[in-house]
């Protein structure tokens, strides 16, 4: 019998464009993505040719902060008070090609925000009493809770020397002792739905110099 050699040419096919597949993550409000505690984004993202890919990050979320920490891996820390979907696109590399863009979306879940609570001041003339305000100018006139809930007002510590009454809805009847000290005060609390509260105090003048209610109001930032 005779003995012969044949020579196999094998010769690689050229070099295929790697796919990557979107990612949908959840976390609470106010909290921070970090995927090194899960997989990575490259976990589910295929090469053909089996080479190694490396994440390229194509845009930006529109509010908050994106970091690569490389190896696929990705930290996200929201803006303040943020919910909703939050998006951003990458792509895959195996040095030569990219992948089409694919997105990550990633839901921000609302949970309840403590409510806000601003000092009051009022002024009330001499000869005049008692300081009666209705719940569009008492209290909670300058206060806020993030969520829009419906606040409630409870009484901490009354007033050193006049009586008063509070409402829930921050409305209130105020009357000076007499002979009247130059000024009067108490603390109140605000309490949305869910328990949680807030504390502010409030001054009232008594000897006629002229404020205007709410003196330190606040503005609050409204939340998309």
């Amino acid at each position: 019998s005779s003995v012969g050699r044949a020579v196999i040419d094998v010769t690689q096919g050229p070099n295929q464009r790697p796919l990557a597949i979107g990612e949908v993550f959840a976390i609470p409000e106010d909290s921070v993505l970090d995927t090194r505690s899960l997989d990575s984004l490259l976990a589910n993202d295929v090469d053909p040719d089996g080479q190694t890919l490396t994440l390229v990050i194509l845009s930006q979320p529109p509010s908050g902060q994106l970091e690569d920490l490389g190896a696929g891996h990705v930290r996200y820390t929201p803006a303040r008070d943020v919910t909703g979907s939050i998006r951003f696109d990458y792509a895959v590399s195996d040095g030569e090609l990219e992948s089409l863009p694919v997105q990550v979306e990633i839901l921000l879940l609302p949970v309840n925000d403590a409510p806000q609570a601003q000092p009051d001041l009022y002024s009330l003339a001499p000869g005049v009493s008692p300081l009666v305000l209705d719940s569009a100018a008492g209290v909670l006139a300058n206060d806020h809770d993030p969520d829009g809930d419906t606040l409630l007002v409870t009484l901490i510590q009354p007033p050193s020397s006049g009586t008063l009454n509070l409402s829930l809805d921050g409305g209130l009847i105020y009357t000076p002792a007499e002979p009247r000290p130059p000024s009067d005060g108490f603390t109140y609390r605000v309490t949305d739905p869910a328990g949680l509260s807030a504390d502010a105090p409030v001054q009232i003048l008594l000897n006629g110099q002229p404020v205007g209610d709410q003196l330190f109001q606040s503005g609050f930032e409204s939340v998309p």
